[in-house]
């Protein structure tokens, strides 16, 4: 889903063409509602924009039909009137299902704020807001810990924004991975921003130091390569000896046996010998 949709505005029209919801009313308060068949048939869908209409909160209840089966729903409706005395929507929603029909059923303004206390597990959540990262993006979250974005998750039970990363560094300075598979990390909403340079750097030479290199095109983790047979003499190049030493820019002159292993010769004036050799250009490991 969303696939193709880049902002809040998009991807609620898909969801409402998904969802077959034609009807839209206006209930005032700057919600509209609506009857449609996704996720389940007949239920009531309603949504507010937020924030000039970059987020959008959309709320899906189960049709008032499904909904007035749910006896652990207004028990505990029943339960907050009790102990914290009752709202005007939640005692309206109570009396409906004790004693309301069909043509009287409330509100639908009355279900997206009184159900919002409680009972999220009665509802499907959904917070659509303008794509401002697409999966590979070297962004960070709290702490200024850089990670690769993969993607954004959030829970509906705990309302509770998270991002997918393919890599990043947690809070104890150290590189957390899993081989082309996202994790979840934990992040206050609206505090990921763009990692700087620096901070770049200091993830990809880490992702560098365990073998491997982040090939952002297939967005997955590969072996890395630490010999370029495919070198011209005048390329530039980057060069070292062992994997934990850092990468140099140098100049290829021309490839050379050394103990039995083939090795690069680069240009300068003591003809130096390195084992490992790649080229510059868009090289992740060294940017």
């Amino acid at each position: 889903m969303f696939e193709n949709a880049n902002t809040a505005e998009e991807k609620l029209q898909e969801l409402l063409k998904q969802s077959n919801v034609k009807d839209i009313q206006d209930c005032s308060e700057g919600l509209f509602w609506g009857i449609g068949n996704y996720p389940m048939k007949d239920c009531i869908f309603i949504f507010r924009r937020e924030d000039k209409e970059k987020y959008i909160r959309v709320e899906v209840f189960p049709s008032y039909e499904d909904l007035r089966k749910e006896k652990a729903f207004f028990e505990r409706m029943k339960n907050d009137c009790l102990e914290g005395g009752c709202f005007e929507r939640l005692g309206r929603l109570y009396d409906w299902y004790e004693n309301g029909t069909k043509e009287n059923a409330p509100h639908p303004a009355d279900m997206f704020y009184a159900d919002a206390i409680k009972t999220t597990e009665y509802k499907n959540v959904w917070n659509l807001e303008d794509n401002e990262f697409k999966g590979g993006d070297i962004v960070t979250c709290k702490d200024n810990l850089p990670f690769i974005y993969a993607g954004k998750w959030h829970n509906k039970f705990d309302n509770v924004t998270r991002y997918r990363s393919y890599a990043g560094i947690d809070s104890n300075g150290e590189l957390d991975m899993q081989y082309n598979k996202a994790w979840r990390i934990s992040c206050n909403h609206g505090r990921i921003k763009p990692a700087t340079e620096e901070q770049k750097k200091l993830l990809f030479g880490m992702i560098e130091k365990t073998g491997m290199t982040w090939n952002k095109n297939l967005f997955c983790f590969q072996k890395a390569i630490t010999k370029d047979m495919s070198l011209k003499i005048g390329e530039m190049i980057l060069v070292r000896n062992t994997d934990k030493e850092t990468w140099k820019p140098a100049f290829f002159s021309r490839y050379t046996k050394w103990n039995g292993e083939t090795v690069c010769n680069i240009i300068d004036a003591s003809d130096k010998k390195f084992s490992q050799f790649i080229k510059y250009d868009n090289n992740l490991a060294y940017k």
